[in-house]
């Protein structure tokens, strides 16, 4: 086993079969300062943006805490055992998105207790990754309403592997999400999702994500204005 320069890794030479010996098999490598740069990319991209990693990627504790001790300060769970996974880590509830389709009441009661901000999608079990439908927003309103439920912001999320050719079709159902918060008198929080593509193939076009998220800042400024509220930028 041999482990070699890549400039889709940042992996370095470490010698033959060393870390093998040294810390037996199976054995993963990661390299923590080549997620420092991702991150310092990111968050300079994304300047004014709360920054949400989703744990289900990897939840491995050490690069979690390199994640958040580089501004990458917020998680998004899918499932009980991660809620319970980024506490663990030193995430407050307020730092924790959670989205489970077919929740249980279990598993409701645990976040709840938990504190964290629940992402809802479906009017039956008020809860589904899949999302709600538009014309289901006003009967949105009238149930949170009835029960006294806050909706503090909305979510999308339109796709994954992202590329340049998606970048209108994003910016159109971006600007979507604002002007429906005029439904919801306590929501300041709009979270546009992830989804930012990588390169898989040579002629792959790549977002440019400093330019797609200064057009965003652009609807979070005009719709504070219009709407007088402040309107908080989630990825």
């Amino acid at each position: 086993m041999r482990i070699v320069p890549s400039s889709s890794t940042g992996l370095e030479v470490v010698g033959e079969h060393r870390l093998f010996w040294e810390y037996g098999s199976p054995l993963f490598v990661y390299d923590a300062d080549h997620i420092k740069s991702q991150a310092l990319n990111l968050t300079q991209a994304a300047h004014g943006f709360h920054i949400s990693y989703a744990i289900k990627a990897n939840s491995n504790k050490f690069i979690l805490n390199i994640l958040k001790n580089n501004k990458v300060e917020c998680v998004d769970v899918v499932s009980p055992g991660e809620i319970y996974k980024a506490l663990a880590n030193g995430y407050a509830g307020h730092q924790i998105l959670y989205t489970e389709n077919f929740i249980s009441e279990e598993e409701m009661d645990y976040a709840l207790s938990a504190n964290v901000i629940m992402n809802i999608g479906a009017l039956d079990t008020l809860n589904s990754k899949f999302g709600i439908y538009a014309s289901e927003l006003d009967d949105v309103a009238r149930i949170a309403s009835d029960h006294n439920i806050k909706i503090i912001g909305l979510h999308q999320h339109i796709g994954s592997n992202l590329k340049k050719h998606d970048q209108e079709v994003f910016l159109n159902t971006t600007e979507y999400i604002f002007k429906l918060l005029q439904k919801f008198p306590d929501a300041t929080k709009v979270n546009i999702g992830g989804g930012l593509g990588i390169k898989y193939q040579s002629n792959d076009e790549l977002l440019d994500v400093k330019d797609l998220y200064d057009q965003v800042k652009k609807y979070r400024d005009q719709y504070s204005t219009a709407l007088s509220r402040e309107i908080q930028l989630w990825i």
